[in-house]
């Protein structure tokens, strides 16, 4: 009981040191009421809607614990990576917008959980919401209903102590957040259109200043590099491949898509990723799905792609990559392999594999 106190004040206080980083009011604005806005470092627009929900999840805990909500904007903006300005309702607007609503036309919602499914680490919710017209008799007439789902993280970082903790609210956010998405379906988009407008006149806009940066691939310098002391072999004879075997081989990986194009130099962010998504799928096609495992590192919260092979197939595999001279040529080289380990069913070809992530 006291651990699981220490975590609800703990989230409380990241949330509200939260309120006070994003709540920046420009003092210097000739407006009476000035907008919020926050400045952020992200790779694309998911990031910035994950940074949203956040503020919304912030607003769900403090009116769970009886907080004063200081995030009080109706709407958020953000430029995506094209500069395209993209607008939307907060939790506090939607709730906003139903109020509105139910008060124009005499209706109210009624909410119904309809499915939670938990693992280890997330929690996932689906609910319905019912809209409820209501006669000067009190009688109830069912108009319409919508569904909203979301998923839920058990664990929440700490910025502060830079630790992950049990979250003690996952399940109450979650669940909050399931029935505002599906109360957003409610609200037409006129409806909508006039509550931003009204929110942009009143200073309620929670701005979002995205500098989007790419990830800067790792520096391969050449075939040299790579590093050749592996990790234990296991009792079957596998190894797990380092980060470093793991950056080279997505190297070799992009040079294979794009002959002659990046055999010098660094490797632009989205190519490397997509030589490292191709070699990571000619592996699975190889070994089969149990050679590529996720991981997630509690620390840091990322999450990267282990892979474990026969210590024999990595040296056959890099030699296959280095000495093939077009994709066509490798994906019949990886075929051959497949074969070799009885990985390939009949009509399989290795240009047809999804790529994986």
């Amino acid at each position: 009981m006291l651990e699981q106190k220490e975590n609800q004040e703990a989230v409380a206080m990241e949330d509200t040191q939260q309120s006070k980083e994003v709540s920046q009011v420009n003092a210097k604005s000739e407006a009476p009421l000035a907008p919020s806005g926050v400045k952020i470092i992200a790779s694309d627009e998911s990031d910035v809607f994950a940074y949203l929900d956040s503020l919304d999840e912030e607003v769900i805990v403090n009116q769970l614990l009886g907080l004063a909500v200081t995030q009080d904007a109706w709407v958020y903006s953000f430029k995506d990576k094209k500069g395209k300005t993209n607008e939307d309702l907060t939790k506090i607007g939607v709730d906003e917008a139903i109020r509105l609503m139910s008060e124009k036309e005499k209706v109210f919602l009624r909410e119904d959980v309809l499915k939670v499914f938990e693992d280890e680490e997330t929690c996932r919710f689906v609910v319905r919401v019912e809209r409820y017209l209501v006669d000067k008799e009190g009688k109830e007439t069912l108009l319409d209903s919508r569904i909203g789902a979301k998923k839920q993280d058990k664990k929440k970082y700490l910025k502060k102590s830079q630790k992950w903790i049990p979250d003690p609210f996952y399940f109450e956010a979650g669940l909050q957040k399931a029935i505002r998405n599906a109360n957003k379906r409610f609200i037409p988009q006129s409806i909508k259109q006039q509550l931003i407008e009204a929110a942009k006149k009143a200073g309620k806009v929670q701005f979002i200043d995205a500098e989007y940066r790419e990830e800067e691939p790792p520096e391969v310098q050449g075939e040299q590099s790579v590093e050749k002391k592996l990790q234990a072999i296991d009792e079957n004879g596998k190894v797990t491949l380092t980060p470093k075997q793991k950056n080279f081989l997505s190297m070799l990986g992009a040079r294979t898509l794009y002959p002659g194009k990046y055999e010098t130099g660094k490797v632009p962010s989205a190519v490397f990723n997509e030589g490292r998504n191709y070699v990571v799928s000619a592996l699975m096609f190889i070994y089969g799905n149990e050679a590529v495992k996720k991981k997630t590192d509690l620390t840091t919260g990322k999450t990267d792609t282990e892979i474990t092979i026969p210590r024999k197939g990595l040296d056959d595999f890099i030699e296959k990559l280095q000495t093939c001279k077009t994709k066509a040529e490798f994906d019949n080289a990886v075929e051959k392999m497949a074969e070799a380990t009885s990985n390939l069913s009949k009509g399989d070809e290795m240009g047809g594999l999804k790529e994986q992530g």
